[in-house]
This record gives structure tokens, sequence and C-alpha cells, in this order.
């Protein structure tokens, strides 16, 4: 039976894919530190990233996916606290947006004092690559004080950013492979004339497919969705108090999100044009109630954040 997973929200936006708990999940937080989630490796399993408030992950949702031993993110929000997020393999970017990737830069710091040791892989659209190559090259002077605070442990060479764009045209590029678990990115064409790229993880036989907001599927017959969705009258209720607080930057996200993100009829139809099982809905704060109509979808569910395990949903359906 499938659920939903994704960036949190019990505002608007909400983040879909099917679940089922994954028990062997760590809990979030010790007595006095977040630390990482973590699943069994051969386990393919999704989880939100580390603390983020309730509004935040209504605009610009981040999935950490584990599978195979590999720990994959999609998106890199630019409010993100990734303290605690561990250790990361490669992250996604959806688009070029600040709202949604302008954390790279602080997932770059905080995995290199971690322990990483190689560059960050990181795959986006062509443009917001050639950005981040900049920006990554401004960050020298930053570096020098880390390392200063720390120098028999950190290396220089070790903090920048490996880079990966996407073509304009690519479609199921592939943009990361350990042979049992394979990324595909495909850049899209939004409405205004922004671009974003959507991607199919593959691990095994499961096909899963992310898409950011305005992205539809296009690669074929998946398992499950994932993608954001928000409800017009949780949006109007937001704007109206974005607007009586003077909130200029959070009511430009408002609009930004109504216009381009899906309700959730419109996710069924994706999840029918995709022959997937269904969707599940991740919720990353914990007191957040059942989305609004997620009862009357019998194919969506609402989880809590203690993550799920996407090779047991596949081995129940089957």
């Amino acid at each position: 039976m499938p659920f939903l997973v994704g960036g949190a929200l019990g505002s608007g936006v909400t983040y879909y894919l099917s679940q089922q708990p994954v028990e062997r999940a760590e809990a979030e937080y010790t007595s006095s530190f977040v630390r990482p989630f973590q699943a069994v490796p051969e386990d393919m399993a999704a989880f939100p990233c580390t603390r983020r408030t309730r509004f935040e992950n209504a605009f610009s949702p981040c999935l950490l996916i584990s599978a195979g031993g590999k720990r994959l993110i999609f998106g890199a929000p630019m409010s993100q606290d990734w303290r605690g997020i561990g250790y990361v393999d490669a992250a996604f970017l959806m688009n070029g947006h600040p709202v949604s990737s302008g954390g790279v830069m602080g997932l770059r710091s905080e995995t290199w004092q971690d322990g990483r040791k190689s560059g960050l892989l990181v795959i986006g659209d062509d443009i917001e690559i050639d950005r981040l190559m900049q920006d990554d090259a401004n960050q020298s002077s930053p570096d020098a004080v880390l390392k200063l605070e720390r120098p028999a442990e950190l290396n220089y060479l070790e903090a920048s950013l490996r880079p990966k764009p996407v073509p304009g045209s690519a479609r199921d590029y592939k943009v990361f492979d350990t042979g049992d678990l394979q990324v595909f990115a495909t850049q899209q064409h939004l409405v205004g004339g922004a671009t974003a790229v959507s991607y199919l993880v593959q691990y095994d036989d499961i096909r899963i497919e992310i898409l950011p907001c305005g992205a539809e599927p296009v690669s074929g017959r998946v398992d499950y969705i994932i993608s954001p969705s928000v409800e017009v009258s949780e949006l109007a209720s937001q704007q109206y108090e974005a607007q009586r607080a003077r909130l200029t930057a959070r009511s430009a996200d408002i609009q930004r999100v109504g216009r381009l993100c899906p309700d959730l009829k419109t996710i069924q139809s994706y999840i029918v044009r995709a022959g997937a099982e269904g969707a599940v809905l991740l919720r990353r704060d914990y007191k957040i109630g059942t989305a609004p109509d997620a009862d009357a979808l019998e194919n969506i569910r609402v989880v809590d954040a203690s993550g799920l395990s996407l090779s047991g949903l596949v081995q129940l359906k089957s």
C-alpha cells in the first residue's frame, strides 16, 4: 500500500512517494546533538534532511535517499541547517532558485568538516553549475579559517565541489552509477521560461521518479513518484498571514509555489501516467496532521519523519 514522502508541510507544499516505516532507522536526536539518519546498507530508504521548520519545508523540500550504502541529497535549500546530515555521496539540485538550491555552500562546508575525503559531487543544470563553481572559488578565505583551526585534519583539496552539469537537452541522462544504484537526470522547461531537473532513481528493480515543482513524469513506468503538491486554500491562508506581517519574501515564495506546484488531483494523474503504485507524504514536522484531502485519495498516505523502507514496500506490492 503506497504512502507519501517529501519536504514537511502542514501548510502547503507536500512531497510524495510510497512507504513503510523503517524500524531500523536510528532516532534523529541524541540527548545533545542531531545525528545522521541511518539505514541498513542493502535497504533503499528515504528520509527528510536534518532539522528544518514547518514553513521552510513547505517551500523548499529536501530529501535524503539511502541505498546500497550510498547517501544522496535531493534539494539544497537556502534555509537548510545541515548539522547532523552525516556523510553525503552526492547532491542533486532541482533548479537554480536560491530558495531551493542556495544551501549548497553550507552542505559543502559541513560535509568537509565532518570528514569528507574528496570533492562533493554536485549535479544540476549547466547554468546553475557554472554559478556554483564561481561560489566554490570564492570559498578560499572561509576554508583557510577552518584550516587554521584544524590544520592536521582538514585538506584544501577535499573542500571543493565536484561538478557534473546536466545538458540542456538531456533526457534520462546518467549522472550517478555504482552498478546497483543509478540516477538519471532530465531537464524540463517550466511555465514562464524557467527550467528544472527531475531525477529517476533506480536501485536494483526499484524505480522512483523525483519531480520538482512544475515538472512532470517523463521516465516511463516507475514504482513511486515523489513530487511537491499544494492546496489552494492553504496557500491563500498563508498569503494572508504573510501580507499582514509584511513578509515580502515569503509572499513571493507563496506566489511562485502556487503558480508551479501541482495539487493532489494532479498528483493522482501523474501516478496514473507513470503507472506508479502511488505517493507517500513525508512530514518533517512531527506535530503536523493529515494533509488536506489526503484521506480522499486512496493511494496517498501520511507518515512521520522516522523514514521509510522503499525496498520493503516494493516487496509488499509484489
